[in-house]
C-alpha cells in the first residue's frame, strides 16, 4: 500500500512534464526558457533565441523588414546578406550581418515574422569561426519552427 502512494506523485509529475510546450531549438543548443522569450546555448557560446511582440504599430511585413534593415545599419552592424524566409508556412526576412566584439568578429542573425497580431523575432549570435559550424543547422530551425508553439501566453 505504502508503494502505490509513492507512485501516484512520480505519475503525476511524468504527466505534466509531458504536457509542456515544445520548444524547437537548434541540435547542439541547450536551452532555457521564460514565458516571453525562449533561450538556448552552446558549450562555445553561440546563442539563440525566440521573442514575441505585441504588434502594436500593426505593421506588415514589409514595413518591419525596412525598419529592422534601417535600424540595424545605423547601429553599426555590417549587412552580409538579407533574404525572405519562412518558418512553418510564415513567410518573413531574415538579416545576417557583422560585427566586432572586442577583438572578436560576430555573426548576427536576426529573422522576423509577423503571425496572430504578434512580431516574432529569431535571433541568433556567435564568434564568426564558432558561429559557422552551427549556422546551418540553425537556419534549418527557423525553417521548421511552429511560431505559436513557442510560448504559452
Amino acid at each position: 500500500m505504502m508503494v502505490s502512494r509513492m507512485v501516484y506523485p512520480v505519475l503525476i509529475a511524468l504527466f505534466l512534464l509531458g504536457c509542456e510546450r515544445a520548444y524547437v531549438k537548434p541540435d547542439g543548443f541547450a536551452p532555457y526558457l521564460n514565458t516571453y522569450e525562449n533561450r538556448a546555448v552552446t558549450p562555445d557560446r553561440v546563442v539563440y533565441r525566440v521573442r514575441k511582440f505585441e504588434n502594436k504599430k500593426g505593421g506588415d511585413l514589409a514595413f518591419w523588414k525596412v525598419a529592422l534593415k534601417t535600424h540595424m545599419k545605423d547601429s553599426g552592424y555590417i549587412i552580409l546578406s538579407d533574404e525572405d524566409v519562412v518558418a512553418k508556412e510564415t513567410p518573413g526576412y531574415l538579416l545576417k550581418m557583422a560585427a566586432p566584439v572586442a577583438n572578436q568578429d560576430y555573426i548576427y542573425l536576426i529573422s522576423i515574422f509577423i503571425k496572430d497580431d504578434n512580431l516574432y523575432v529569431i535571433e541568433s549570435a556567435g564568434e564568426i569561426n564558432v558561429f559557422a559550424k552551427y549556422e546551418r543547422n540553425i537556419l534549418q530551425t527557423i525553417n521548421s519552427t511552429d511560431l505559436r508553439g513557442q510560448f504559452t501566453n
